[in-house]
């Protein structure tokens, strides 16, 4: 018996908020984990995973390989089910530079 397969995508991205509360986004290259596999970002936050068996995965973002001075923001955990020869809805993930704290002399 032949199993179809589906397909798992996603974006990462470097969130901030503008003077007027707005968020823009730019992306960021970050490790991501789906089940058992892992990935790495492109240079414009996009990921994907081909071949996924359809039905219920977890899709996670890997906070310990962010770098320092980034933290997750929101979410860093998502469940997917993959349809039978298609694309599960796109995962989105935020990651933030970590806020320094000022230190007055």
């Amino acid at each position: 018996m032949l199993v179809p397969y589906g397909l798992v995508e996603g974006r990462v991205c470097l969130g901030r908020e503008d003077a007027s509360g707005e968020t823009s986004c730019r992306e960021i290259v970050a490790v991501v984990r789906l089940d058992d596999r892992v990935t790495a970002s492109s240079r414009d936050g996009r990921f994907s995973f081909s071949n996924v068996t359809p039905g219920p995965h977890v899709v996670s973002l890997e906070t310990s390989r962010l770098g320092r001075g980034f933290e997750a923001v929101g979410p860093v955990s998502v469940e997917v089910d993959v349809p039978a020869e298609g694309a599960a809805p796109a995962v989105s993930f935020r990651v933030r530079k970590t806020p320094r704290a000022v230190v007055w002399k």
